[in-house]
């Protein structure tokens, strides 16, 4: 009875000891790089057939200068 009592107490504990370092560690995310627009730059959003503000959005939105359009060849 006694192996059976330690196994499980070893067990309990590795499965405590990964819970905890799971919930310790957190992700880092990267920054987005902000100094491509100027920040006085309104950026409005059309895609669903009216204007909002593109905090307001609620899908991802990559938003490109006119210079970055033109260097893809957009028209």
């Amino acid at each position: 009875m006694t192996r059976i009592r330690r196994f499980v107490r070893t067990h309990a504990a590795l499965l405590a000891a990964s819970v905890a370092a799971g919930a310790i560690a957190t992700p880092a995310f990267a920054q987005a790089d902000d100094s491509a627009f100027d920040s006085s730059d309104a950026i409005v959003v059309v895609a669903r057939k009216r204007e909002e503000k593109i905090i307001d959005v609620p899908i991802a939105v990559t938003a490109m200068s006119q210079d970055q359009l033109e260097d893809m060849g957009a028209n």
